[in-house]
């Protein structure tokens, strides 16, 4: 019966038999020529779709099984609505937007107008790296970073502040058919160590991008975007620098991030890699390895995000 059905389904002629279609086959459904199309992406999509708000509801009701003692049913019916609740409400209903920047480097995508994206970077050492970006017009970003070294840690440690940054960036092409989107700004923020003995006097051990130019595009399959650019903060010698990274969005939940930064000799260069969970419609938190397959060099970050609107 059902196999029937089933095949009923697929040789249909004519949409006005049915009044509405289900909402979840309306992507499904080929208007030209009158029928359902499947295809693997599709198919797959909806069974991720389905197989994680069903992991979802598993995943609530374990934890209200084992961990709240109270054997009343309506109690643990509450409990596990309100998990619902929460989970469709700030996981499965979160959204994301075009990341501005990879891990370290830019990308052409800039804060929408009357909106600001407000970063803390948490890195060794208890650090903490507090960056704010405005988008005072549509193709127009500024802002500034501070950097906070020591921030975190035993009551001991003394607290070092950086001298405040500022940062520049201006969309010149959207982007077409096949041309990339292309922006120009300037980011006068380093990382790592601060004027050591390791580092040039009031200079950061892992340089600032300076003026730089970037381009992005999405290649060969939706939600994957390619950048690359360059950049130079020293015009006194020959500091010309390149970079290259990707992302690629998983259904609106997950952003999958790589990069090559500090494009210059070997010695310089860094692959950096993280992703980033959406867990929230304003909220992202991002982790990445940086400088990896450095030994100690190497670094975990981990960086907050929030999106708003003035």
């Amino acid at each position: 019966m059902c196999k029937l059905l089933f095949h009923r389904v697929l040789s249909l002629k004519n949409v006005n038999k049915f009044a509405t279609k289900p909402k979840f086959c309306d992507n499904l459904w080929n208007s030209t020529k009158n029928r359902f199309v499947f295809t693997s992406k599709k198919v797959l999509t909806y069974l991720f779709k389905y197989a994680r708000t069903f992991l979802c509801v598993k995943t609530c009701r374990f934890f209200v099984s084992v961990l709240i003692p109270y054997r009343k049913s309506w109690v643990k019916a509450t409990i596990l609505c309100c998990c619902l609740v929460f989970v469709q409400v700030f996981l499965l209903n979160a959204s994301a937007s075009e990341p501005t920047e990879v891990i370290d480097s830019p990308t052409a995508d800039v804060v929408e107008y009357s909106h600001y994206n407000l970063g803390f970077r948490l890195y060794g050492g208890g650090g903490v790296l507090a960056k704010m970006v405005f988008g005072v017009f549509k193709p127009i970003n500024i802002g500034m970073s501070w950097d906070i070294n020591q921030m975190i840690g035993p009551g001991s440690a003394r607290i070092d502040t950086r001298p405040p940054t500022i940062f520049f960036k201006a969309r010149v092409f959207a982007g077409g058919m096949m041309l990339p989107a292309v922006a120009v700004g300037y980011d006068g923020q380093g990382y790592g160590g601060f004027d050591t003995p390791l580092t040039e006097k009031d200079k950061y051990q892992f340089r600032e991008k300076g003026i730089f130019v970037t381009c992005t595009r999405e290649y060969f399959i939706p939600g994957l975007t390619a950048s690359f650019g360059g950049n130079i903060y020293d015009f006194g010698g020959e500091n010309l620098f390149g970079f290259v990274g990707a992302t690629y969005d998983l259904e609106n939940k997950l952003i999958l991030m790589g990069e090559y930064d500090n494009i210059h000799s070997k010695s310089f260069n860094r692959a950096n890699i993280g992703a980033t969970l959406l867990v929230a419609e304003n909220i992202n938190i991002e982790v990445a390895g940086r400088n990896l397959f450095r030994g100690p060099a190497s670094e975990r970050i981990a960086i907050i995000k929030y999106k708003g609107k003035f």
